[in-house]
């Protein structure tokens, strides 16, 4: 494991993340703490009934990855992932060390298995429905044929008329429940993954059948508009549908079938702008692994610009791609996927094979983004190649394109390899793609004595941002006490709960601002005589009071009061909230 410390966690974390995981792991939260290789698994108690689960995982250079089910979204690591890595810091001892699930499972007899799946039914009856789904499409060396009627019972029973729904004022269709074609679509994938597309296709073709023939599935146009959700679903449907059909050798009889459905397919979804996968599916029935460009690719030549646009159709390349990985054909994909341009693909397999320098070279010369760069340069790290990795990120770097994640990724990695040149480059980086406390802070510690001038450039570089959301901006502003610079940008992009927070911390300082500031939302509310909004108004009241307080103006604060009490004195509800006021 890596040299985990509590600095170390508070440099992924915010203060107020710390500080509650701090007291996660002092009130003895965290449980199941479990290493497996270089992963992490932990179960931490939290606010919900059921416990949250931690994963984390690691090299010798730091955290690879690290996740938790909770909804924190708001930067570094939640207190739940900051609980477990305490726990692992300070109790050691309470890290139990398993071997993988596989290897254990690995030594287990059938009866036993079958005893071991009918226990966890019996604790989780939710367990049997989707084992009983899984079965209807699992097969044993394709003996046993997938059930096709029970899996359209399965759909028919999830399928129900979707009501209207009228979040904005307008009506429209909910996309209904999804959640069984999803787990007939990931067995389908599964029988695709273990070469036995000719059992997945049925299953495929029930799901498109019963939604787009079901009378409780709202027109595809209504759908269009609302339920974007199942259009998205239906693209998936038809990748995994153009995977299948190209691992199969298909009869003259079942071509001239498929391409006859896929037609009438295609066309549907293509009317209302989505069905790509479908074109890509039926274009694999028609040219299969015989279109003449395509064979010339895969036996090394070079296709000539005529035949070349054939190949340039990206679903039915990733779909050929995967087959081909699939099938161990390395060097076939490495020649397609540079003649299609699949940059990344390319980069990410020689990574896979252990080719790192030609990896490395490949990325530098071809990766034209930041999330590409990022991706070759995790599958590097994941094939235990950190300081290759470390050249791609920092390739990427130069790169035109949004760079808050590979400029955070590059920086950890760079600090946990003794990198900090690299590390404070790309924090700055990190930090003018995506301004907040958090990386900001991170520039400081890594910056060390040079702080001072980092400071100014990036607080100057804060005063030139122009954010859609400058909450960023207004924490570092605040953290640094310039208040000034916290209204102006507030004045500009006037987000309610930012000005609330300006206001908080501009009741000394600028005792006027905060007082015209708040008074004006909180009278539109009571002139307008929204009463569901009247505690709001009264908040902004409140705060305007602490200002007038502050400064000495009891008597100017009292005098409005009262003017606003006899102004609303026949609205019951706000009435006694504004005489509170007072007190």
């Amino acid at each position: 494991m890596p040299d985990f410390s509590e600095t170390l966690i508070q440099k992924h974390s915010s203060p107020e993340s710390f500080r509650r995981g701090h007291e996660y792991y002092r009130q003895g939260s965290v449980t199941s703490l479990l290493r497996r290789g270089q992963e992490l698994r932990a179960e931490v108690a939290g606010s919900q009934f059921a416990p949250y689960d931690v994963r984390v995982v690691f090299d010798e250079a730091g955290i690879i990855e690290a996740s938790c089910n909770c909804p924190y979204d708001w930067g570094g690591l939640c207190k739940h992932i900051v609980a477990t890595l305490l726990a692992c810091v300070h109790d050691p001892e309470s890290v139990r060390e398993l071997p993988a699930l596989e290897e254990v499972l690995s030594g287990l007899e059938k009866e036993e298995l079958k005893n071991l799946l009918l226990k966890l039914a019996q604790r989780d009856p939710s367990l049997a429905k989707i084992i009983e789904g899984e079965l209807t499409l699992s097969t044993s060396s394709g003996t046993h044929p997938v059930s096709t009627e029970a899996i359209r019972r399965r759909l028919r029973a999830s399928i129900r008329t979707p009501g209207y729904m009228d979040p904005y004022g307008d009506y429209g269709y909910g996309a209904g429940d999804l959640d069984e074609a999803r787990r007939v679509l990931e067995g389908a994938w599964n029988l695709i993954q273990a070469d036995e597309s000719r059992n997945a296709l049925p299953a495929l073709e029930a799901i498109i059948e019963e939604y787009l023939e079901s009378p409780d599935v709202p027109d595809w146009e209504m759908m269009g508009d609302y339920g974007g959700e199942l259009l998205d679903f239906f693209e998936e449907v038809g990748a995994a549908l153009t995977e299948a059909l190209l691992s199969m050798e298909l009869t003259p009889h079942e071509r001239e079938d498929y391409g006859a459905k896929l037609d009438v397919w295609w066309g549907e979804l293509g009317d209302y702008g989505v069905g790509d996968t479908f074109g890509a599916a039926f274009r694999a029935v028609e040219q299969g692994w015989f279109c003449p460009p395509l064979v010339r690719v895969l036996e090394g030549e070079i296709p000539d610009d005529d035949f070349f646009e054939e190949l340039l159709d990206d679903p039915l390349t990733i779909a050929r791609l995967n087959v081909l990985e699939r099938r161990g054909h390395y060097e076939e994909y490495l020649r397609l996927s540079k003649a299609t341009g699949e940059d990344t693909s390319h980069a990410i397999m020689l990574a896979r094979l252990d080719r790192a320098e030609e990896a490395v070279e490949y990325a530098s010369k071809y990766l034209s983004t930041p999330e590409e760069a990022l991706a070759v340069a995790r599958a590097l790290r994941e094939q235990g190649q950190p300081e290759d990795a470390l050249r791609v990120g920092e390739r990427g770097l130069s790169l035109e394109g949004r760079k808050n994640r590979l400029a955070g990724w590059v920086r950890d990695l760079a600090e946990g390899l003794g990198r900090r040149g690299l590390a404070l480059k790309a924090a700055v980086a990190a930090f003018h793609a995506d301004p907040g406390l958090v990386p900001y802070r991170r520039v400081r510690e890594l910056a060390g004595e040079r702080w001072p001038e980092h400071r100014e450039r990036l607080l100057d570089h804060l005063r030139q941002s122009t954010s859609y959301l400058p909450t960023g901006q207004v924490e570092v502003f605040l953290h640094e006490n310039l208040i000034g610079d916290a209204i102006a940008v507030v004045e500009g992009k006037p987000v309610g709960a930012l000005v609330a927070q300006v206001a908080d911390a501009a009741i000394e300082s600028h005792p006027d601002w905060v007082i015209e500031t708040c008074r004006r939302p909180a009278e539109e509310i009571m002139d307008e005589g929204r009463s569901k909004h009247y505690d709001e108004a009264v908040n902004w009241l409140a705060k305007a009071r602490g200002a007038h307080l502050a400064t000495g103006r009891e008597e100017q604060w009292r005098a409005y009061l009262e003017e606003l009490i006899a102004r609303h004195g026949r609205k019951y509800k706000l009435r006694p909230m504004l005489e509170d006021l007072l007190k």
